[in-house]
């Protein structure tokens, strides 16, 4: 008996010895909670947290120093949303990807809105809240003719072609039966909005290309077109709902070629 208990002790002490500092920690682990505000109009300022039928279809990544971790869709986000206890964590979401928002809607596409946290660290044991506020993050552009023109007969056949300078290739066409329509485009480095307008004034074709467009995330740019009493053109571009509204102004001479 006394041989047994001997042995019994030396295997505890051995075992005792062999947990060094260099054994590897348990993982220890906290929830993250989200917090997010959804801006769903074309303005300066957010609205208050969105809620669940709203946030339904976005998507939901988590990302810690740049990795991502966790990415799903909202309405099937795991409750809770357990990580690993950490600093660097991010929380991006998105309405839909950048894709989408162009060529939804047979192209005409379709607003896009999308945010990310502030880092944050996650405690163990705890509830950890993340708060974002998604705003839109797309140009929409809407196109108005003016009596002017569309109450007129010496003007016919009108239209505005319109493209991003970066993407030739999505062209979109403006004219008498697409007023109830707006383009969304995404907003790139360089990129500009370029269009030509075509019509035909006293039975004569003509053409003439609009000075570009700036892409701005979170605006509308409504664009009218009129037509003054000696048939000029005049474009007017409105940027709706910006901290300061700027009206710009082109004249086209529809008698020149």
């Amino acid at each position: 008996m006394k041989k047994v208990t001997i042995l019994l002790l030396t295997a505890l002490m051995t075992a005792c010895s062999n947990n060094t500092d260099n054994d590897p920690q348990p993982v220890e682990y906290g929830t993250i909670s989200l917090g997010i505000g959804n801006d769903e109009s074309v303005t300066v300022s957010p609205r208050a947290a969105a809620t669940d039928d709203e946030l339904a279809d976005y998507t939901i990544k988590i990302l810690q120093n740049s990795e991502q971790k966790n990415t799903f869709v909202y309405k099937n986000r795991p409750n809770p949303i357990t990580v690993a206890a950490g600093a660097g964590y991010v929380v991006a979401a998105e309405s839909c990807d950048e894709y989408a928002a162009e060529s939804a809607n047979e192209n005409w596409g379709q607003a896009r809105y999308a945010g990310a946290s502030s880092s944050f660290e996650v405690k163990a044991n705890q509830d950890n809240v993340a708060t974002l506020t998604c705003s839109m993050a797309n140009m929409q552009v809407s196109v108005t003719w003016d009596s002017s023109i569309a109450n007129t007969d010496k003007f016919t056949d009108y239209s505005l072609t319109m493209q991003k300078s970066t993407n030739a290739s999505r062209t979109l066409t403006f004219n008498s039966s697409t007023t109830d329509k707006s383009a969304f485009f995404n907003v790139e480095a360089s990129a500009t909005l370029t269009g030509t307008i075509s019509y035909t004034f006293n039975g004569q074709p003509k053409s003439a290309s609009i000075t570009s467009i700036a892409l701005v995330a979170k605006k509308h740019a409504k664009l009218t077109v009129k037509a003054s009493d000696t048939g000029a053109l005049t474009l007017v571009i409105t940027i709706d709902k910006s901290v300061t509204e700027k009206p710009l102004e082109e004249t086209i001479n529809p008698y020149g070629e």
